[in-house]
């Protein structure tokens, strides 16, 4: 990130100065280890460059370029190092140097925008208590940036993506059409206004599993992100997920392959393997996302969908080893994975552990309804009371599903044929809900086995 006046710029007004005195040429100094920073990114040359520029403006407190330079070089400091001991030092500059030249104030990035990215990067990877305590510090300093310089872009896309984080969907979505309306050829605002639709998207709406309005706005936002950065293989995945949702598969596999080969990573490969198995092609889902776990055996999503692969597939054994690896990977395991999981189990004769699988699973239920399915596999209720706790679209067309593999399991063959019709029937639409997906390949359609 490159951060306020340009270091030619400085180098110029040093001219104008004259280079006679000490501090002066320990400026000199400092720009040149600055342009060697920018250049390389070598922490030595930042490091020479923090001291010539402070020794500097403690010897000349009044040197404009030497306060100005320091803002900048602790500024690289606090961002390349998460080093928030200096962000005060960091801010006396900035005043410092505004004080002595008005007119360089749009050059110079706000301090609290600096303190407020300093702080989110410090919150990665932490414990949720010590995350949450420098978001909070960061949204304090946002809002101090924004009521300050309300036009300011970056401070409104990133206090719209600590709201994104923490689920704050309205808020998160206000900020980041604030971002795309004062900087509409910025591509991460683009990119976050499509992450806020697409987790609408996800938590569906009404009767329907997933809010296809949402996907609408996703895919728009998602577009204006591929345009606006071609080369981005975040940009080209997300809207690989997006189109999914939609159920535009053809289109959505384009993008996912385009985002493998922008960058291979195994989210990317992952993203792939699920748009093939919705295309009807586990074969190739199944390569694509063993590839994946080549890359990172811990990948999480790989070995849930993957999971889904062999479920699907009647490969119940790998369909077990794929789901313990995701539930024991996963921060927040998914709770149909779980169902799922305790369904192979029960294909494999293992009721016991089965059994245990979907008593904790019950325990991460997010509604009634997730509940009362776990419920239900483990026999303390009959079909009557789950029934009576199905309310939209969606939850009734997994009912249908469960009922039928009940069916399935109790070797009641035609009637679990039957039950799966009617619950693909049900899933008309819900183009991303794996149960329509199983249910498919059950009745042997694409989607399931080859």
């Amino acid at each position: 990130m490159r951060i306020g006046i340009a270091l030619a710029s400085v180098g110029a007004i040093l001219l104008l100065l004259g280079c006679q005195t000490t501090p002066a040429m320990r400026v000199e100094a400092g720009r040149k280890h600055l342009l060697h920073y920018e250049e390389h990114r070598d922490e030595e040359s930042l490091e020479r460059a923090v001291a010539e520029l402070r020794r500097a403006t403690q010897e000349d407190p009044d040197s404009f370029a030497g306060q100005t330079l320091l803002c900048l070089a602790l500024t690289y400091r606090a961002l390349a190092k998460d080093d928030e001991s200096v962000l005060e030092e960091m801010r006396r500059a900035h005043e410092r140097a505004i004080a002595l030249n008005e007119g360089m104030r749009k050059h110079l990035v706000h301090p609290s925008y600096i303190a407020a990215d300093t702080y989110v990067d410090l919150s990665s990877g932490r414990p949720e208590a010590d995350r949450e305590a420098y978001r909070d510090k960061a949204v304090e300093e946002l809002r101090i940036v924004i009521r300050e310089e309300p036009g300011f872009a970056p401070a409104h896309r990133l206090l719209g993506r600590i709201y994104y984080w923490r689920g704050e969907r309205e808020l998160a979505r206000f900020e980041a059409e604030q971002a795309v309306r004062l900087a509409p050829r910025d591509a991460a605002a683009h990119l976050l206004l499509g992450d806020v639709y697409a987790e609408a998207v996800r938590n569906g709406v009404g009767e329907e599993c997933y809010d296809t309005a949402a996907a609408t706005a996703a895919i728009a936002a998602y577009r204006n992100t591929v345009r606006l950065a071609p080369e981005s293989p975040r940009a080209h995945a997300s809207l690989s997920e997006a189109l999914v949702y939609a159920g535009r598969f053809d289109l959505a596999l384009f993008e996912a392959r385009r985002a493998v080969a922008l960058r291979p990573t195994s989210a990317n490969r992952t993203m792939l393997g699920l748009t093939l198995l919705m295309l009807g092609r586990p074969a190739e889902a199944e390569q694509s996302l063993l590839a994946a776990l080549e890359d990172d055996p811990e990948h999480a999503w790989a070995h849930g969908v993957l999971g889904l692969v062999y479920f699907g597939r009647e490969r119940f054994g790998q369909a077990d080893r794929a789901y313990t690896g995701y539930g024991a990977l996963s921060e927040e395991p998914y709770f149909y994975a779980g169902l799922h999981h305790g369904l192979a189990l029960r294909e494999l004769g293992r009721h016991d552990d089965a059994r245990r699988v979907v008593e904790r699973t019950r325990e991460r239920a997010d509604d009634d309804f997730e509940a009362s399915l776990a419920r239900f596999h483990l026999g303390e209720i009959g079909e009557s009371e789950l029934e009576a706790s199905a309310e939209s679209r969606c939850q009734r067309a997994s009912l249908l599903f469960h009922l039928a593999y009940r069916d399935r399991l109790a070797g009641r063959r035609e009637a679990s044929r039957q039950g799966f019709r009617r619950a693909l029937e049900a899933f008309e639409g819900q183009h991303w809900a794996s149960e329509r997906l199983l249910a498919r390949s059950r009745l042997g359609e694409p989607g399931g086995d080859e």
